[in-house]
């Protein structure tokens, strides 16, 4: 009695929490959790109607095509905020300002548009040019072998494909162990069907604590680019602070945490500082 209890508990246990986590996975992914804060600039603006963006994505395009640079970069700019913020919108923006000179922003939006199409190429034509264009050399530290091959393991899924095959394996794991300790299995199936619940639920911890270490990170930090002439990184958020270092237009740099009006931020080179949180933007 006090065995099918004990079974009945583990397999209730792994039932509940893959559930939980396929819950939470599904309702951030509705609420945009863990997406940088790029992401939730549009819910703030009114979305336009398939009509009007259709007419807006037409004028822009002439605007483009007639050398009207900055008024095209504004046009694709509104279809953006609008709710279309996808490849074509995000690629023709950072064109038109790059066409117009503004450097911020069409870096800014040629990495948007990364997002959408990593493999482009006239997109990375395009954006490699950006990149040449910033003043700041930033050189990237050297990480470890293995710290680089765990790095492209963890970002082969984001945050909520990790914790949803976390939440499958934990199920499983459940279904195998029900099975195997109530169908009174014997010899090598037996031997089998507890590998398997064992090695599932270790799969299930590995994969929900890369989830959870990647959900973290997304909504601590995300890219972000410079989008003023010049910007002085304090030592301390506030403008009496001491200066560390210059940043200019179009550096790219991972952004963290705000309190008030100001953003702790990160270079490549390691260095860390306080800027204005108006001198740049979420990719």
């Amino acid at each position: 009695m006090m065995k099918q209890v004990t079974i009945r508990l583990i397999a209730t246990f792994f039932g509940v929490f893959a559930t939980m986590v396929l819950v939470f996975t599904a309702n951030g992914e509705r609420q945009g959790l863990g997406v940088s804060m790029s992401e939730n600039v549009t819910s703030t603006r009114e979305i336009l109607s398939p009509e009007a963006r259709d007419a807006l994505f037409l004028q822009a395009k002439v605007e483009y095509d007639s050398g009207y640079y900055t008024q095209a970069a504004s046009s694709f700019e509104s279809l953006y905020h609008g709710g279309w913020s996808g490849l074509e919108v995000c690629y023709n923006a950072g064109t038109a300002h790059l066409k117009a000179g503004n450097l911020g922003r069409a870096v800014l939006y040629l990495d948007r548009a990364k997002n959408f199409s990593p493999a482009d190429r006239e997109l990375q034509l395009n954006s490699d040019f950006a990149a040449q264009l910033t003043i700041d050399e930033i050189e990237v530290l050297p990480r470890p072998l293995v710290v680089s091959g765990y790095l492209a393991i963890v970002q082969m899924m984001s945050w909520s494909g990790w914790l949803k095959w976390a939440g499958i394996c934990a199920w499983l794991a459940g279904v195998f162990y029900f099975l195997r300790s109530t169908r009174n299995l014997t010899g090598r199936l037996s031997r089998l069907m507890h590998g398997f619940s064992i090695g599932l639920a270790i799969a299930s911890f590995v994969m929900g604590s890369v989830g959870i270490q990647q959900y973290a990170e997304d909504v601590e930090h995300y890219p972000a680019v410079i989008l003023e002439d010049t910007v002085y990184a304090k030592n301390e958020p506030s403008d009496a602070a001491t200066d560390l270092f210059i940043l200019h237009e179009g550096t790219v740099v991972d952004a963290g945490r705000t309190i008030g009006s100001w953003t702790k931020i990160q270079l490549a080179d390691g260095k860390v500082g306080w800027v204005s949180s108006h001198s740049l933007e979420a990719i």
